[in-house]
């Protein structure tokens, strides 16, 4: 079975990427494109490695469209794509950046009479019968070519390039990175921060608490001196009504004593008066 799909990429509307997936032995993927020119060219290193980079974001999406990734294949239909250092450049950038497994071909891709062949060279594979039928009805190549007979420039150039995407992508990494260190000392601030006043809510709640235990000893304590202050009063006074009543009772008694012995001597006298 074949599926083809077109997709415009943003950074190109005039153009079409032309993806053809054919299911033979594992689903592999067949990348082509086309576009307003009859020729285009690899003569810089413009994959770039940061994970936002629109190319990098399609070929990792057809490298992980491919079943049983990373061994499913994803071809690259572009003519003499290895043919120029950076062509070959990109190329290993892809395969190592993505870890899939992509190929491409050295020479033109197209059909024979027309200068072309059907082979993958990076991984010696004929794709003619994976994704075309009747092949020899038509003519021409792909049109994506090498730069300059495949010379391209200067291997100093590619170093200095290479090196240039390398530094960028490691300068977005310290970015990034320093931004989640920056982040995370944010949070580890904003978590001491409400540690911190968690602990002085609790510390005030129990200060509040310490004081309002107090506040209660201290009136219990009042009361009780209060009452104890009552109970002595009472005390007292009961002591003073049983000292007077014990007076009255005694004075009483010495009251009786005295009306009877002046009644008994009255007694006495008129009996010795008979």
């Amino acid at each position: 079975m074949i599926e083809a799909v077109t997709t415009r990429p943003e950074s190109s509307p005039g153009s079409r990427i032309l993806v053809l997936r054919a299911e033979i032995r594992h689903q592999n993927l067949g990348a082509g494109i086309q576009g307003p020119g009859i020729r285009y060219e690899v003569s810089e290193l413009r994959w770039g490695l940061s994970a936002a980079d629109e190319a990098r974001q399609l070929v990792e999406m057809l490298g992980h469209s491919v079943e049983h990734a990373p061994e499913g294949r994803v071809d690259l239909l572009a003519c003499s794509l290895l043919k120029s250092r950076e062509g070959r450049e990109v190329f290993d950038a892809i395969e190592r950046e993505t870890k899939c497994n992509f190929a491409a071909s050295d020479n033109k891709t197209g059909n024979p009479k027309n200068g072309g062949d059907w082979i993958m060279e990076s991984d010696n594979v004929d794709i003619r019968d994976d994704y075309f039928m009747n092949t020899d009805e038509f003519s021409g190549t792909f049109a994506a070519h090498g730069s300059s007979a495949g010379e391209g420039v200067s291997e100093a150039e590619v170093e200095r390039r290479i090196a240039e995407a390398k530094q960028a992508a490691v300068d977005e990494a310290k970015a990034e990175h320093e931004q989640r260190v920056e982040s995370a000392l944010e949070e580890a601030k904003r978590a001491a921060e409400a540690e911190k006043q968690a602990a002085v809510d609790e510390a005030k709640a129990e200060h509040e608490q310490r004081a309002k235990s107090m506040q209660e000893e201290n009136k219990e304590a009042v009361e009780a001196e209060k009452q104890a202050a009552i109970d002595a009063v009472n005390a007292e006074h009961d002591e003073h009504v049983q000292s007077v009543l014990e007076e009255a009772r005694l004075a009483a008694e010495v009251d009786k004593q005295a009306a009877i012995d002046a009644v008994k001597a009255e007694h006495e006298q008129y009996v010795n008066q008979l």
